[in-house]
């Protein structure tokens, strides 16, 4: 009987105590989240703790930074704390609550999107989105950390991924309901603060008789389906050997057409919906001219840079990798995290200069606090992406980001985002 009893109050306060963690866990600042539940994810392989943080939101089991905007509460107001009203900003022809997003890859197929707008995102990305379902034939990710990362960043501040084709997607037609079930939903384009952008792949692997080379019409095709639903929509272009880069020819077609096809939806939706190219920072400096000669002329709206650039051993420490992946035959290897920092904010500053300004930039590549998030602004971003840190430590890092950011814009002199952006790149000269 006394055994039986204490079966019994064992349960009990197991599920008293689970109950009371689940109820602090949907507070995204709990350190409940950072202390245990980010370290017990950690201990799966980085596929897998991907999966899992996904599968949490999807199903409404992640914590909240914002109350449920769902419930028919004031959905269009901003969330914004007074302490962070210089967080407020104008882009794309949309407010934005805060200028940090989550970058392209995280929900690739359009399952989170009210989960990540309550962690206090103030915009997302969904994709790379490619026409039909696909899965990449070899896909590893591994963790690791940059050389010289210092001793209060968790184990890893690097992804390393391994694999042949260009990725999973459960495809364009599924995404379609996606987005559609999300906009009915939410029932609102331009009146809230959350923005939603598409980013779109290009061809599947293996569909075209000459699999390596991207179709112009799959970009078109996409920008057909998705951008009704879409705030914003990107044409990635993954890598400086893509054919986009090789011939000059192949990207204005590309941007031409995809510019074309922008413009009839807009005026279709009766809304202007901006179109952004994402590029890799392995561009040259010649590259780089030559893609700003042709943004200005076709009149797209935005540059995201950067893509995961290619692994460069002397930036990343190989003591937690396995051989494979730093075999130089494997089909493709991505770094994502901060050995992309450096690169990537380069390559911004340039692009900021070489288009005079002139062009919305979103920076996104190894953005770990909010001081890489102000130099990312100064050197010409109006936004900021975030992925590998979001992986690495968890929904509070999203607070926290925000909170040193507003702080650094107030001691530097700046009164919102905007005084910020460029500050640094106007006084600087182009660098190879």
């Amino acid at each position: 009987m006394l055994k039986k009893s204490w079966h019994l109050v064992t349960i009990f306060v197991s599920s008293y105590v689970s109950t009371l963690w689940y109820y602090s866990e949907k507070n995204v600042e709990s350190p409940l989240y950072s202390k245990v539940v980010m370290p017990l994810i950690h201990k799966l392989d980085a596929e897998n703790a991907q999966n899992l943080m996904k599968f949490m939101l999807k199903w409404g089991l992640g914590p909240k930074a914002k109350p449920d905007l769902y419930d028919g509460s004031n959905p269009n107001a901003p969330d914004l704390v007074s302490s962070q009203l210089n967080l407020l900003t104008q882009v794309l022809g949309y407010p934005f609550d805060s200028p940090i997003g989550l970058a392209a890859g995280f929900d690739r197929d359009a399952e989170c999107m009210e989960a990540v707008e309550q962690l206090g995102f103030g915009f997302m990305e969904v994709g790379s989105v490619f026409p039909l379902p696909q899965r990449a034939h070899y896909s590893k990710t591994f963790r690791t950390h940059s050389q010289g990362n210092n001793s209060n960043r968790p184990v890893f501040d690097t992804l390393i991924q391994t694999h042949s084709g260009r990725g999973n997607s459960k495809g364009m037609d599924y995404i379609h309901d996606q987005l559609h079930a999300y906009r009915e939903k939410r029932n609102k384009y331009s009146n809230g603060y959350f923005r939603v952008g598409v980013n779109l792949g290009g061809t599947n692997v293996g569909t075209s008789p000459s699999s390596s080379m991207q179709s112009v019409d799959d970009y078109v095709n996409g920008i057909k389906k998705l951008s009704k639903y879409a705030d914003y929509m990107v044409i990635h272009v993954n890598s400086p050997m893509d054919q986009w880069y090789q011939d000059e020819n192949s990207m204005e077609e590309l941007l031409e057409k995809a510019s074309a096809e922008i413009r009839q939806q807009s005026l279709s939706c009766s809304r202007q919906i901006p179109l952004l190219v994402k590029i890799t920072p392995d561009l040259t400096l010649n590259q780089q001219q030559e893609l700003a000669t042709l943004v200005l002329k076709h009149k797209i709206d935005g540059i995201i840079v950067s893509n995961t650039t290619r692994i460069e051993r002397s930036f990343v420490s190989q003591a937690h990798l396995p051989e494979s992946v730093l075999n130089p035959d494997l089909n493709m290897i991505e770094v994502s995290g901060r050995p992309l920092f450096s690169k990537s904010t380069t390559v911004l500053k340039n692009m900021y200069k070489l288009t005079d300004g002139k062009v919305t930039l979103i920076g996104v590549g190894g953005v770990w606090d909010g001081h890489d998030a102000l130099q990312k602004i100064e050197a010409g971003a109006s936004l900021v992406q975030v992925y590998t840190s979001f992986t690495a430590q968890g929904p509070a890092v999203i607070g926290r980001i925000k909170r040193e950011l507003s702080q650094l814009l107030k001691e530097r002199g700046y009164k919102n985002v905007s005084e910020a952006v460029g500050a640094k790149a106007k006084l600087s000269e182009l660098d190879e």
